[in-house]
């Protein structure tokens, strides 16, 4: 009897453990930026989730978000975070299709540690695409189709001024770049397109004159700068830098041929800075902006193909 006793302890103490045993912990939290936005123009869903070390995270599918919504995964992101604890963040960038009240659906993230598992449920937010004032489709209209340029290119000489209407309103900077995705390859018919940096130079007139960094709107400044040279590098050099994320392009640019390594070395430094700016809640300044505008000027003068070549 004391031999089956010994026997069945160890089997009664493990019984105990799993009995007692608790899912691990951990957190998780949901942000949708902006909630309510001109529907020419994109929302960032992000889910950030932090649990012990020894935790493993699942982070949601977003595979189910509604019809009509065109969406951008990232891949998953480590961030620092205090000993022992492990932190990953993972976006979605929301493009719609067309205006309206879209409920997201809800978001589960999983944490698993020995064979037990807790899932923390994140509500999904609605996502409000309102319709374009009269004064942000005329802009949209404005970037899908520019005026001529008066810069004269030549070969070490500056860029000349650009004619620029006098006032605009601060909110259209950008306005029309996801627009003008989706049509700059619909204009009419025999009519030749604008070469890539001619269309770039035009929109950075169009920010400057906006004075986001002025007013103190630096992340809809680097928004906008970032989306500009992201369009012009697929256009000029045949990348699909604008529906990559800043680390897909990274691991990309550096094989192509007509990139020097200084070049993409300033696209990572600047793409980068510009994620810190829009995800990471980083305040540049005026003067900071003003470099970064000048810098991206200066890339587009620099990759105008010389003469006799051909842009990719």
């Amino acid at each position: 009897m004391r031999r089956t006793g010994h026997i069945l302890m160890p089997l009664f103490a493990a019984l105990a453990a799993v009995a007692g045993a608790e899912p691990p912990s951990g957190t998780a939290r949901l942000e949708l930026s902006p909630p309510e936005f001109p529907y020419h123009r994109a929302a960032t869903l992000t889910v950030t989730a932090d649990a012990p070390a020894d935790v493993e995270i699942s982070l949601p599918d977003f595979s189910k978000i509604p019809e009509g919504i065109e969406t951008q995964v990232s891949p998953p992101e480590t961030l620092p975070a205090p000993e022992g604890v492990q932190r990953l963040r993972q976006r979605c960038l929301l493009d719609v299709v067309s205006p309206g009240k879209y409920r997201l659906p809800d978001l589960k993230v999983e944490m698993e540690r020995g064979g037990e598992t807790r899932t923390v449920t994140l509500p999904g937010p609605i996502l409000n695409a309102r319709e374009l004032t009269d004064a942000e489709r005329e802009a949209a209209q404005g970037f899908a189709d520019p005026e001529p340029a008066v810069a004269v290119f030549g070969a070490g000489r500056k860029i000349s001024p650009w004619l620029i209407v006098p006032a605009i309103l601060a909110v259209l900077a950008g306005a029309g770049l996801l627009a003008a995705r989706r049509t700059r390859r619909g204009k009419r018919g025999g009519e030749p397109p604008k070469p890539p940096w001619e269309t770039a130079f035009q929109r950075l007139r169009t920010l400057q004159a906006a004075g986001l960094s002025d007013a103190g709107r630096f992340e809809a400044f680097y928004v906008d700068l970032s989306a500009i040279l992201r369009y012009y590098i697929e256009d000029r050099f045949a990348l699909p830098a604008p529906e990559q994320t800043t680390q897909e392009f990274l691991e990309t640019a550096p094989g192509h041929g007509e990139l020097t390594p200084e070049q993409v070395g300033f696209l990572s430094e600047f793409l980068v800075f510009c994620d810190r700016v829009k995800f990471a809640n980083h305040v540049p300044t005026r003067h900071g902006a003003k470099e970064h505008f000048d810098a991206v000027e200066a890339f587009v003068t620099a990759t105008i193909p010389r003469r006799g070549e051909e842009a990719a």
